[in-house]
């Protein structure tokens, strides 16, 4: 709390004034709280299993596969090298589309194949009641998130 201004006056500076002042907000962040704060914290954290599970040791199957996986997506000049050639195959899919059955169908094998395209389908509690989950379409881009800390 910010306790040099009247509650009274501005009671949301007097309440978050300290914080703000201590925590300002980062210069690529459009909003700073502690819920982003305890999120960047767990990318730090999940990096560091995922970069400890890369290096060389002694590591069980999965952490392994895990490791090699990580390793392979940071991978930028053999990603870079390879260019779009990956994604060759799908891309000709998507041109060889020339009816809206065939768009439909698309669309089906994507989501069947975990790729959201134009929308997600996906089940979440209702709203109403917690104890019910209900079926969800929503736009594919909001829940498209790439998130990498360096």
């Amino acid at each position: 709390m910010d306790k040099s201004v009247d509650p009274c006056v501005d009671f949301y500076q007097y309440s978050c004034g300290a914080w703000m002042k201590h925590n300002p907000i980062p210069p690529d962040k459009s909003r700073w709280g502690r819920f982003d704060e305890l999120f960047e914290h767990n990318l730090y954290i999940l990096r560091d299993i995922l970069t400890e599970a890369q290096a060389p040791g002694k590591h069980s199957a999965i952490e392994t596969m895990v490791g090699d996986f990580y390793g392979s997506c940071m991978d930028e000049s053999a990603i870079e090298k390879k260019g779009v050639a990956p994604l060759t195959q799908e891309l000709e899919r998507v041109d060889s589309i020339k009816t809206k059955a065939e768009l439909i169908q698309r669309i089906a094998d994507m989501h069947r194949n975990s790729t959201s395209a134009l929308f997600a389908f996906y089940p979440q509690p209702d709203m109403h009641d917690s104890m019910s989950t209900i079926a969800t379409i929503d736009q594919a881009a909001s829940l498209c998130r790439i998130a990498t800390t360096t």
